[in-house]
């Protein structure tokens, strides 16, 4: 407190960006900012109609497709520990669904991280341990984002149809690269961050607000990015 107030004192700040500085930091540590950011996203149609979808799903074989998020290639610490909470829901989320339906499971991604192997051989390794046969896992190790990731998956495998498992927020924009190519979408949703209803109300700062709100622009920006390709013609290649 004393470093700002030398600051103004030297007029290097004045006290009015000081001051909006703190309630932007301030407003970002609260829940109902957070919420009303990702909650769009998180309660989009696409996602409210997951329940529906594991119901009406046949007893066929289908194809579920994981999309990868992150992994730390840390021999120290334990095995459940080097995967971040996004991977983790993601590829629990699709075993699940793996038990209680003849599937094949469907895990890309590349060496985007310091790793030897690509990210889908460390989610290969995971489902295994998950009681996932291995005859029933396709690894394409492809792609370093949800665009180039789905690509791979689609010029490599060629589903008409498949159950899509990422996190809820992030659901919109992978299924509209998937539906861009004309594959059927029955979306199975998981690693919630902000609850179904929310109140506007005040709290105590909260850092994790913060990191909800950076995954909410993420989506969003990664969204017009979408769109914009799309309208510009730079996706008519794509698949």
């Amino acid at each position: 407190m004393s470093g700002l107030l030398l600051l103004v004192k030297k007029k290097k700040y004045s006290f009015h960006t000081i001051l909006f500085a703190f309630i932007l930091l301030f407003s970002c540590s609260q829940s109902f900012l957070s919420s009303a950011l990702l909650h769009p996203l998180e309660q989009h149609p696409i996602n409210s109609e997951h329940a529906k979808n594991e119901k009406s799903t046949g007893n066929g074989q289908h194809i579920i497709v994981v999309m990868a998020c992150n992994y730390y290639d840390e021999m120290t610490i334990p095995y459940a520990n080097r995967w971040p909470p996004c991977s983790y829901l993601r590829l629990s989320h699709a075993a699940d669904i793996y038990q209680n339906h003849e599937s094949k499971i469907i895990v890309a991604g590349g060496k985007f991280g310091e790793w030897p192997s690509a990210y889908s051989h460390y989610a290969r390794e995971f489902l295994e341990r998950r009681s996932v046969e291995e005859k029933d896992i396709i690894e394409v190790p492809i792609g370093n984002d949800t665009e180039s990731e789905i690509q791979g998956i689609v010029k490599n495998v060629h589903p008409s149809s498949l159950t899509l498992v990422t996190s809820a927020s992030h659901m919109l924009r992978a299924s509209s690269y998937f539906k861009l190519c004309g594959v059927t979408i029955h979306a199975a949703p998981t690693d919630f961050l902000v609850k179904p209803k929310f109140v506007l109300k005040l709290n105590l700062p909260d850092p994790s607000n913060l990191t909800i709100i950076k995954r909410a622009l993420h989506e969003y920006f990664g969204l017009v990015e979408f769109k914009l390709k799309k309208s510009f013609g730079l996706l008519s290649s794509y698949c």
